[in-house]
C-alpha cells in the first residue's frame, strides 16, 4: 500500500540514519528535512531528508558521486514502502557540504608525483609525439561530470619520420591533433595515476558519471 511521501521519509531516515559508502566514509542523517523541487517540471516542493558527511579516513569525494549511495538505498526501500506520488521524478534528498568535490592534499601530491614519472612516446601514422607530464594539473566538477586539466611538456613531434617544429605549416594542426581529436591517447596515459580518484565510487561512479581529460600542450 502506497504511503504518502512525508511518512515515507519518516520511516526511511528510521531504517537508514547512517547510510556506508566506500573507505569508510558514512551519511549520517542530521535530523532536518530541507524543501526540494522532487519533480523535474519544477512543480511539487516537498521536505526531504538531509545527510551530513563523516569522512574519518579522509577520502576524496564529490557530492553528487555520494548521492548515489542514498538512491540506491531509497530504491531499495521504494519496493518495501511505495510513495503515493508519481510526480516525484526528482533527487529526493541532499548532503549537507559546501564542496561539491573534496581531494585532501596527500591524494594530490600522490597525483602530481604519478605524472611526473608518466614519459610518452607515441606514434599515430604519419606523425610521432614524445614528451613528458610536469605534475600539473586542475581538477574540477560539475554535477556529474569530472573535468581534469593536464600539463604536457612537447619534446619532439615527427611527421613521416622526419621532427617538425612550430616553422611548418601544419605544426599546429598536429599538435591540435592530441589535444582535441585524439585526446583519450593521451588520456590513457594518465588514467592509472589519478588511481585514488577515478577507481574511488565516493569521488567517481562511471556508471552514470563522466569523466574528461583535456590537455594543456606546452611547446
Amino acid at each position: 500500500m502506497a504511503v504518502n511521501i512525508e511518512l515515507f521519509f519518516k520511516q526511511f531516515t528510521k531504517m537508514n540514519q547512517t547510510i556506508d559508502c566506500d573507505n569508510g566514509l558514512q551519511l549520517i542523517w542530521t535530523g532536518d528535512y530541507t524543501g526540494r523541487n522532487v519533480s523535474l517540471n519544477l512543480r511539487h516542493r516537498e521536505d526531504v531528508p538531509v545527510y551530513f558527511i563523516n569522512n574519518p579516513n579522509d577520502s576524496p569525494y564529490t557530492k553528487e558521486s555520494l548521492l548515489a549511495f542514498i538512491e540506491d538505498e531509497l530504491e531499495l526501500f521504494r519496493k518495501i514502502i511505495p510513495i503515493d506520488g508519481s510526480y516525484i521524478t526528482n533527487r529526493m534528498y541532499d548532503i549537507e557540504s559546501d564542496e561539491s568535490l573534496y581531494i585532501p592534499n596527500r591524494v594530490l601530491r600522490n597525483i602530481t608525483n604519478k605524472l611526473q614519472k608518466v614519459k610518452v612516446d607515441i606514434s599515430v601514422d604519419p606523425v610521432r609525439l614524445i614528451g613528458e607530464f610536469d605534475g600539473q594539473f586542475e581538477i574540477s566538477g560539475d554535477d556529474d561530470d569530472i573535468h581534469v586539466i593536464v600539463d604536457f611538456l612537447l619534446s619532439e613531434l615527427h611527421l613521416n619520420g622526419e621532427e617538425i617544429d612550430s616553422s611548418h605549416d601544419d605544426y599546429d594542426d598536429w599538435i591540435d591533433y592530441f589535444r582535441y581529436d585524439n585526446r583519450d591517447i593521451l588520456e590513457d596515459e594518465i588514467w592509472s595515476s589519478f588511481s585514488e580518484l577515478n577507481s574511488n565510487k565516493n569521488f567517481y561512479n562511471y556508471e552514470w558519471m563522466s569523466w574528461y581529460s583535456d590537455f594543456n600542450i606546452i611547446t
